[in-house]
C-alpha cells in the first residue's frame, strides 16, 4: 500500500509472522536421552553410577564399573536410585562381575517403566568426536549427589585395552562418583562406560575433578561378553536329549529358575538335597529364564524332552517347582518359593516305590 504524507512516500508492506521450529542443540538432545537411563548406585562403601541396559519382565539390569560394586557382599543392602528419585533394592545375590574387565551388571525389580540405553558401536568411534559423560558425583558439604552431564571430545583410542579394558580417552570433566556412568555419542547411543582418569586436580576441599585424560571401556567389550555367554548357554543346553527309555516312566521334577530370582536362591539348598536323595528315581529338569538366551536354550531343552507345550504354559514362572508324571501328564505337586524339604518328600515318597 502507498501513502503520501507531507511529500514523503510511505510504503506499507503486509507481512506474515512465521514461527520456525526451534532446533535443540545436540548436547541438549543427548542429555534428554542420558538422564533417564543413568542411575545412582549406593553401596556399603562409596556411591557410584550406572546405566540401565536391559529389562526382563519386572527386572532391570544396570551396567556399571566393577570397582563400584566389587565390595558388595551377598545379602548386604545396596540401592539404585533412578532419575525419578525412586530408590530400588539391588539384587546383591545376583551381581555379575565380568571377567578381566572393570565391568559389572546389577539388577533391581520395579513395576515402573524406565527407558533402556541403546547400545552403539564403539568400533566406529574416532578421535575428535564429541562425547558426553553422565553420572552422579559424590556429595560435597555444599552440594548433594546430583545427576551431572559433561561434554567433551575423544582425545585418543588405544590400539589395545589396558588393565580393566580401558581404551577410550576423552577430556569430559568428571568427578568422583561418576564411575560406571554412560559415555554417549551424538546420537545418544551408549558407546562406553566411564571409569577412571589418568590425572586429577583438586577443585575444592573434598572434591576432585578428573581432567584431562578420563578413560572409558568400549561398549563392544560388554557386547562381546554377552554374545559369548549366550552362545555358550545355547551350546551347552542344546546337548540335552530326550529322556532315555529307562527314565521315561520316572517322575519329572521341574525347576523354573532365574538368576535374579530371590526365591530361587532361597530354595537352592533344599533342591540340592532332593537331587542327591532322589536322582536315581526322579528326572530333574531346570528351565532357566534369566535372560533371552537362557529362555531360548530352555525352549530347545523342552522340545528335546518332549515337554515344549508344558514350558510354554509355565515359562513366565520363577521360583516355582512342578512335579508331574510324564506318562499321564498329571501334576502331582506345585510349589512357589518353598524351601521346606518335607513338602517335596511328602509327595515323592507317596508315589515312588
Amino acid at each position: 500500500m502507498r501513502n503520501i504524507l507531507g511529500g514523503v512516500l510511505l510504503v506499507t508492506v503486509a507481512t506474515a509472522t512465521v514461527s520456525l521450529p526451534l532446533v535443540a542443540q545436540p548436547s541438549v538432545e543427548v542429555n534428554q536421552i542420558g538422564k533417564p537411563i543413568t542411575v545412582l548406585l549406593q553401596t556399603p562403601g562409596d556411591s557410584g553410577s550406572g546405566v540401565i541396559i536391559k529389562r526382563e519382565g519386572e527386572y532391570y539390569f544396570v551396567l556399571t564399573a566393577k570397582h563400584v560394586v566389587n565390595s558388595i557382599n551377598p545379602g548386604e543392602e545396596a540401592y539404585v536410585t533412578t532419575y525419578d528419585s525412586s530408590e530400588h533394592v539391588i539384587e546383591t545375590q545376583t551381581i555379575e562381575l565380568i571377567p578381566n574387565v572393570d565391568l559389572a551388571v546389577v539388577s533391581f525389580k520395579s513395576t515402573q517403566q524406565y527407558p533402556v540405553a541403546t547400545l552403539g558401536n564403539s568400533d566406529n568411534v574416532s578421535e575428535g568426536m564429541d562425547v558426553y559423560v553422565t553420572g552422579f558425583p559424590l556429595s560435597t558439604p555444599e552440594i548433594p549427589s546430583t545427576y551431572t552431564f559433561s561434554r567433551g571430545t575423544i582425545l585418543s583410542i588405544l590400539s589395545q585395552p589396558i588393565n580393566g579394558g580401558y581404551r577410550l580417552n576423552y577430556d569430559s570433566p568428571t568427578r568422583v562418583g561418576m564411575s560406571g556412568g554412560a559415555v554417549l555419542n551424538d546420537e545418544g547411543e551408549l558407546i562406553g562406560i566411564h571409569g577412571r582418569t589418568d590425572a586429577s586436580i583438586k577443585n575444592s576441599p573434598g572434591e576432585t575433578i578428573k581432567f584431562p585424560f578420563n578413560q572409558g571401556i568400549p561398549i563392544q567389550i560388554y557386547s562381546q561378553w554377552t554374545n559369548n555367554r549366550d552362545s555358550q548357554v545355547v551350546a551347552t543346553e542344546i546337548q540335552s536329549t530326550a529322556l532315555p527309555k529307562k527314565q521315561q516312566h520316572k517322575l519329572v521334577f521341574v525347576e523354573f529358575f532365574a538368576n535374579w530370582c530371590r526365591g530361587c536362591h532361597k530354595m537352592k539348598g533344599t533342591l540340592s538335597l532332593l537331587k542327591a536323595a532322589y536322582r536315581d528315581r526322579v528326572h530333574f529338569v531346570l528351565f532357566d529364564r534369566t535372560d533371552k538366551a537362557s529362555l531360548r536354550a530352555s525352549k530347545l531343552k523342552a522340545k528335546r524332552l518332549g515337554v515344549a507345550e508344558f514350558l510354554a504354559e509355565n515359562k513366565s514362572k520363577t521360583g516355582t517347582v512342578i512335579i508331574f508324571d510324564p506318562a499321564t501328564g498329571e501334576i502331582l505337586g506345585k510349589y512357589d518359593d518353598d524351601s521346606r524339604i518335607e513338602d517335596y518328600t511328602k509327595v515323592l515318597d507317596s508315589v515312588l516305590p
